[in-house]
This record gives structure tokens, C-alpha cells and sequence, in this order.
């Protein structure tokens, strides 16, 4: 890319960057983070409730505060009962880095914790926007045209003005991708021992650049790609005293309770194939299930016979990793697969303007898809 291009994709970036800043969503999330992290600075009980709550009620305007403590039995009883609150605990200590972050933009600032729960997912998401740049060439007027549009379309917009952890992984997530197809294969170990530390659940991204490592007859990094993360994995969820998998599955798919300590766990079969059906349902019922079937079906018409190595592992990362996380965790959230999103849809882009060209050259045989636009 030129001196102009460069100019114009950190423009965007910018753009998503203010965007998140200025347009917060202030989700209910706000309060389990600002409470984490008073919690790490070893407020317990009613202090805990009153100082977390206090810095939200400040912050907010009156009538979010309402809806985020009294729309429902629920966030009424996390708002007025200090053991609940503190019981939600693990939920959120558990994104270490995130909260770090956190704590240091709070500082340098000089902001409320609340404001920076998004100006932290603000700043990550325009990292991310920077990182999609360096990853596809958009050497043409139609892609600086189309990038932003398929940023939007991705969920890289909700991301930047949430308050959670979900663009911070976002960006060591593609950062990570970008350095394995790179061929910088030892410094991909880095984000991916890292990303643990914003979302445990983001760990199936190592296990699946593992495998492919393996495949490659590149054993000690697959070696590795596995076992880094995996430690950081288990510090991470050792010293927060995670609930574990079946209690978050079940507080969050089957029955939501306020005092998750205690609650109950199902041991029957059918809610769990009710949160299944639900929540692939509403996978097929997202616009990301669109974008990823055209994605996919791209790949296996036009690019697969091809044997690009590294444009088959890419589709395997993106559809793989959605494939796996539904499996464990048959929840559509958006903002989990923005990433995913924003690849496949530039990629899937990319190869119809390829095709279109083959086409339109008239060219019989097949014509090779470069893997500069990867």
C-alpha cells in the first residue's frame, strides 16, 4: 500500500476508534468489570456494592442507572444484595488483561473505571482495523470503498463501544493470524499465549494453528502453539476460581440465577439440547451465517482445487473456530466472531472480484488466486 492508503486505512481506523468512544452502549457488563476491578483492589461485601455501584451511578445517565439495577428481578438483586455481586465475581476476574488495561487507561487518564471499560474495547477495535489493513492489500478504490462497509457488517463498530473484553481478543486474534501467515511463526506464540488473559474461550484458536502446525511437520510449534496456552489457561482459571464449564453453561444458556455459587445444575438432558436448538438457531438466523456459508462455499468451488496452502488453513481457522466455539458454547453473540466476520467477509470479497476478472478475460483454464490478499 502507498503513503495515501496508509493514510486513509488509519483514518478508519480512527473513525471506529472515536465512534466506540462516543457512542458507548453502557451494557450491563459495565458493572461486573468496574466491580472486578475493585474487587482485585481487595473490596469485599457491602463496600464492594457500594463502591462499584456508586462509580456506575455517577457515570451513567439516571435513567441507564435504572435499567441496569431495576429492569428485572435479576439486576435488582445484583444491585441490592452485596453476596450476589460479589458471587458474579469469577465471571469477570477471569479477563485478567482486560482488566489491567483497565486499571491503567483509568489512571493515565484520570477516568472513572466505568468510562474505561469502552475505552479500552474503542481503542482495540481501531487496532483491530489497523491489523485488517496490513492483512488484505486494498490497493484499489472499490476495496477502500468496501473496507468500512464490511467492518460495519462484520461487528466491528458494536465491539468498539461495548464494554467488554471482545475486541481485545479480536485483535490478538487476527494479530496472531497475521504473523502465522506471515511465516512468523515464533512470534504467533506470543498473542496466542496471551489471549487466555482476555478470553479463555479464545484458547481454540491455538489448538487449531496447533494443528495445523502439525500437519505441516512443524512439530515443536505445535508443540508449543499448545502447551503456552494451555498453561496460561489453567493459571488464569486456577487463580480466579472459575465456576467451570457446566455452571457457566448453565447460567448462561439454560437459567440465569443471582446467586450462581449455589445454583442449581441441570442433569437432565433436554435443556441442554434446548440451549443447542436455540442457539444454533439463532446462528442460522444471523447475517454472519450468510457471509459464512458464501464464504464457505466460495472456498470449496474456486479456491480448494487450487491447493493455496495458507488460504485453506485460513478458511479452516475462521469456520473452525466458529464451528468449535458453538459447539462448546451454542451461543450466537456477535461480538465474539466480529473477527471471524471481518475475514471472511473481505476474503470472500477478494475472490469474487478474482473470479469476475477470470471470467471476464475468458480464460478457460483455472487462473491462480494470489496469496497476497490474504
Amino acid at each position: 500500500m502507498n503513503r495515501s492508503q496508509n493514510i486513509l486505512i488509519f483514518f478508519i481506523a480512527l473513525v471506529v476508534f472515536v465512534y466506540g468512544l462516543t457512542s458507548p452502549y453502557l451494557n450491563w457488563d459495565m458493572i461486573g468489570y468496574a466491580g472486578a476491578l475493585h474487587y482485585s483492589d481487595n473490596y469485599r461485601n457491602e463496600e464492594l456494592r457500594k463502591v462499584t455501584f456508586n462509580d456506575i451511578q455517577k457515570f451513567v445517565p439516571s435513567e441507564v442507572y435504572r435499567e441496569l439495577t431495576q429492569s428485572s428481578p435479576y439486576r435488582a438483586t445484583v444491585a441490592t444484595n452485596p453476596e450476589s455481586l460479589e458471587q458474579h465475581m469469577p465471571f469477570y476476574t477471569i479477563r485478567m488483561g482486560y482488566l489491567w488495561t483497565m486499571s491503567a487507561t483509568s489512571k493515565i487518564f484520570q477516568i472513572p473505571v466505568a468510562q474505561a471499560t469502552y475505552w479500552v474495547a474503542s481503542f482495540f477495535a481501531g487496532l483491530c482495523v489497523l491489523v485488517l489493513g496490513l492483512m488484505f492489500n486494498l490497493s484499489q478504490l472499490w476495496w477502500l470503498l468496501l473496507f468500512p462497509l464490511a467492518l460495519h457488517l462484520a461487528g466491528l463498530t458494536e465491539v468498539a463501544s461495548l464494554s467488554t473484553p471482545d475486541s481485545m481478543a479480536a485483535f490478538f486474534a487476527l494479530t496472531a493470524w497475521y504473523l502465522y501467515q506471515k511465516n512468523r511463526r515464533w512470534w504467533t506464540l506470543l498473542p496466542l499465549t496471551l489471549l487466555p488473559l482476555v478470553r479463555t474461550d479464545f484458547i481454540i484458536i491455538a489448538g487449531i494453528l496447533g494443528i495445523f502446525s502439525f500437519l505441516n511437520k512443524r512439530q515443536v510449534q505445535a508443540v508449543l502453539y499448545f502447551v503456552l496456552p494451555a498453561l496460561m489457561y489453567i493459571y488464569v482459571n486456577k487463580v480466579n476460581a472459575n465456576y467451570g464449564y457446566l455452571k457457566i453453561f448453565n447460567f448462561t444458556l439454560i437459567g440465569i440465577d443471582p446467586f450462581p455459587a449455589t445454583m442449581h445444575i441441570q442433569t437432565t438432558l433436554m435443556p441442554y439440547l434446548n440451549a443447542y436448538a436455540e442457539g444454533f438457531g439463532a446462528f442460522v438466523g444471523h447475517k454472519h451465517f450468510i457471509l459464512f456459508t458464501l464464504y464457505g462455499l466460495c472456498w470449496f468451488k474456486y479456491i480448494r482445487p487450487q491447493k493455496k496452502s495458507l488460504l485453506n488453513q485460513q478458511v479452516g481457522l475462521v469456520l473452525g473456530f466458529v464451528l468449535f466455539h458453538m459447539l462448546l458454547f451454542p451461543a450466537y453473540y456477535q461480538r465474539f466472531f466480529a473477527w471471524c466476520a471481518a475475514i471472511a467477509g473481505l476474503q470472500l470479497a477478494t475472490w469474487i472480484y478474482e473470479i469476475r476478472g477470470a471470467h471476464r478475460i475468458r480464460k478457460s483454464s483455472a487462473i491462480p488466486f494470489s496469496e497476497k490478499t490474504l
